[in-house]
């Protein structure tokens, strides 16, 4: 259960959503900062210093996000982010933020919009909550719209409805279902795609060395093979 403190803070942030969007949207951007700010330089004794780094990147990246408006990519968690990272352009992930709101005890009063819209109450929570968000317009207007056909159905119709409510461009990665050297190279083909896309979109050129330095998975850092053993595409060929 939240603390009393979260709760007011989540009662404050609802009631401010249909009126004042925008002052919403920086109750969540400041309390997710002040949380970056606690797990970098006071963080909870009981807590293990890798999920106090892992919560406060989180937490950062989630601010960062809100507090950019018209610069954000919405893209869906299963989407490698690199190329927007390369480029300065913060990710906006509905599993993560979703999340983040059910934590900061304002997650109702999306759920309740969403609804209300037409969503079925049977559908994705972390999905309704990003609709809500974005068409009570505290989430703002993203740049664009990145995602792929995992996991879920939820991926499709969320990122088709949003793109079409903001009027936004979007690229979706098809990820074939059976593993093969063809799926390997027919994803690899489509991230090159979106790199160009995002370059297009994001106003200026890829570099491969901003590439190479963005966050990525582990294992890229000693090897320049995927853990499946083929060599990692380039992106920026």
């Amino acid at each position: 259960m939240p603390s009393s403190s979260i709760e007011a803070l989540g009662r404050l942030i609802s009631r401010q959503v249909a009126g004042h969007p925008d002052r919403a949207r920086a109750l969540l951007r400041t309390a997710y900062t002040l949380v970056g700010v606690q797990m970098k330089y006071f963080p909870p004794k009981n807590v293990l210093p890798a999920r106090c780094a892992m919560q406060g990147d989180t937490a950062r990246s989630m601010a960062a996000a809100l507090g950019r408006p018209g610069r954000a990519a919405c893209v869906n968690i299963f989407l490698p982010c690199e190329v927007l990272h390369a480029l300065n352009i913060p990710p906006v992930l509905p599993e993560g933020l979703s999340c983040y709101l059910v934590s900061t005890a304002a997650e109702r009063v999306f759920v309740e919009a969403a609804e209300e819209r037409g969503v079925p109450e049977s559908y994705c929570s972390y999905h309704k909550i990003l609709l809500g968000l974005a068409e009570t317009g505290v989430m703002a207007r993203p740049r664009f719209i990145l995602n792929t056909s995992l996991a879920c159905d939820a991926n499709q119709l969320t990122f088709r409805r949003l793109a079409e409510f903001w009027d936004v461009p979007r690229f979706t990665v098809d990820v074939p279902y059976a593993p093969s050297e063809e799926s390997v190279a027919q994803v690899a083909e489509q991230l090159r795609a979106m790199a160009a896309f995002v370059q297009a979109h994001g106003g200026r050129p890829l570099e491969e060395d901003a590439l190479r330095a963005a966050p990525g998975p582990p294992w890229r850092a000693t090897t320049a093979t995927c853990p499946c053993g083929r060599s990692a595409p380039s992106l920026t060929r």
